[in-house]
């Protein structure tokens, strides 16, 4: 018990020694001139929305890129990006292209976006008795507008995302509706930036 007692008696005078000999200035020797430091300069750090390159997996349903995809993000600012994808939904393979704004605030962001998407479409048939002739489906260009939230922590990004297509091409469901067709569609998107 008591080489403990010595052992931290010894420990804390060291320490204290030691803390103070690091805070007192060298003294200078006759003719010599006292070493200064210059102070280290705080590192800055970059912002999780500065201008860069996003590469994330898309899932979801009806999204402008389909079921499963890949979106390729630029932020040209932090607050517009310009983002491209491709992927494979129900009907086959999309591709798809959209701006989107954010709002200015921290690691969880507000965002809004309106672009196209094109794609082979087949609206599912749901019949009771006996459905029509299918029709295999038809290329179709889609315009999108869509909203959410993307949240970043160095280096992953989640965002969540709300939206509605309306077919903006000739297509034969368009015609069956009417002359307007639109599809909701839900996503979510993980990958990393920079």
């Amino acid at each position: 018990m008591k080489l403990l007692t010595v052992l931290a008696a010894a420990l804390a005078t060291t320490t204290l020694a030691s803390t103070a000999h690091a805070q007192t200035a060298p003294v200078d020797a006759p003719g010599m001139v006292a070493a200064t430091t210059p102070a280290a300069a705080p590192v800055a750090t970059p912002s999780a929305w500065a201008p860069g390159l996003d590469v994330g997996l898309v899932f979801g349903f009806a999204t402008p890129v389909g079921s499963i995809g890949l979106d390729v993000q630029y932020e040209a600012t932090e607050w517009l990006a310009l983002s491209g994808g491709v992927g494979v939904g129900f009907s086959g393979m999309q591709a798809a292209v959209m701006p989107r704004v954010y709002s200015p605030t921290g690691k969880l962001r507000l965002f809004a976006g309106a672009g196209l998407s094109v794609g082979n479409y087949d609206e599912p048939d749901i019949c009771i008795d006996g459905c029509p002739v299918d029709d295999d489906g038809a290329d179709a260009m889609w315009a999108n507008l869509e909203g959410g939230l993307e949240l970043r922590t160095d280096p992953v990004f989640v965002r969540f995302t709300l939206g509605s297509g309306w077919i903006a091409s000739d297509h034969p469901d368009k015609d069956r509706e009417g002359g307007t067709y639109w599809l909701p569609y839900a996503g979510i998107t993980v990958g990393g930036y920079r």
